[in-house]
Order: structure tokens, then C-alpha cells, then sequence
């Protein structure tokens, strides 16, 4: 992917490559100087109809076509070419995983499912960023549902911690969310 992202940034003009990283003239440049379509179409369809399911790291990708009938090679040629055409794109992939596992979980074990699934540590940051700020009204919110009131007690305090903290929220965060901070408290 690195190598797809140093040609894009090499052929388009800065203004261009703002519009997002893929964007429709950064997909022109990558296909003019990108990989070739692999010659096994066989290989090509079993790529094209992976990747239709759903969007996936580039490790899972390999992983899945790895357990068919394919060489290590093709795969590789095929994964190459899947991402000069933005069929298979860890920046979407991040950022829709981030989306979607944020409704549940704190940042941090977002962060790690991420990094679990191959995905870049720079595009992990990036997609983890959004979601640090909101970690304090999505652990309320989920605290509220689950419990709806204050512990009384120090064991269902500790109850109320070792939820949270395996949601993956920060111990600040859950400490604030014990306590019953409101969110206007919590930002000035």
C-alpha cells in the first residue's frame, strides 16, 4: 500500500491529493502508473468477489485468499492491483471498522481490533482520533443503559470499572463516568 501511496503522491499536486486519499483524480493517477491486471481471471474473480462482501485490511484480504488454491505470488500481484483500482483501501477499511465498532467499544479496544486486523498504525491513530472524543459521552451513555445510577457500594463500583474498562474506555473516563460528571463539567 505504501508504494501505491508514494506514486499518488508523487504524480497528483498537493491540492488534489487534499480532496482525500482517494479521490477521483488520485485513483487516475494510480491506475496510470499502476500494477497491471493479473492474467488469471479465475484469481482476479475470486478477488473482485471477496472484496464485494465488505471492506477488509490488506492482511485480511491476503489471508483469505490464501486459504484457496493460489499461489503466494498471485496474491500478492492480485492485492497490489486491487489497490491501484481502490477496490481494496485500508484508509476505508479503518475508518468504517472505527464507525461501526465505536458504537460499542471505547477507543482503545477499537485501536487494538484494528491493529489485530493488519491495519497501518498511522491509519489506526486517524480513525482512533475521532473516536477519543467522544469516549466520555459514549461510556456515560453506555453506563446509563447498563446501570442507570451511582454504585452504593465498592463492589458494584468495581462492577461498574471492569465493564467499562472491557468496553475499552481509559481509566480517566470511567473515573468520570463513576463520579456522574455531566458532559458541560467534563469539557471545561
Amino acid at each position: 500500500m505504501n508504494h501505491a501511496l508514494n506514486i499518488i503522491e508523487d504524480v497528483v499536486p498537493e491540492t488534489e491529493a487534499d480532496e482525500g486519499l482517494f479521490g477521483p483524480e488520485a485513483l487516475r493517477a494510480a491506475r496510470a502508473m499502476g500494477e497491471p491486471k493479473p492474467v488469471n481471471r479465475e484469481l482476479v474473480s475470486a478477488a473482485l468477489r471477496l472484496l464485494a462482501r465488505r471492506d477488509m485490511s490488506r492482511k485480511e484480504f491476503t489471508t483469505k485468499m490464501g486459504k484457496s488454491e493460489f499461489s503466494v505470488d498471485e496474491i500478492a500481484s492480485v492485492a497490489a492491483w486491487c489497490e491501484a483500482e481502490g477496490f481494496l483501501n485500508e484508509a476505508r477499511y479503518a475508518e468504517g471498522k472505527a464507525r461501526v465498532l465505536g458504537n460499542r467499544y471505547g477507543a482503545r479496544r477499537v485501536g487494538a481490533t484494528l491493529k489485530q486486523k493488519g491495519v497501518v498504525d498511522e491509519l489506526v491513530e486517524t480513525a482512533v482520533a475521532t473516536l477519543k472524543e467522544t469516549d466520555f459521552a459514549r461510556a456515560r451513555d453506555m453506563w446509563r443503559r447498563k446501570f442507570g445510577e451511582p454504585a452504593t457500594d465498592q463492589n458494584t463500583r468495581n462492577k461498574q470499572v471492569r465493564y467499562l474498562q472491557s468496553r475499552g474506555f481509559g481509566f480517566d473516563v470511567i473515573k468520570r463516568v463513576i463520579k456522574g460528571e455531566e458532559v458541560e463539567e467534563a469539557e471545561e
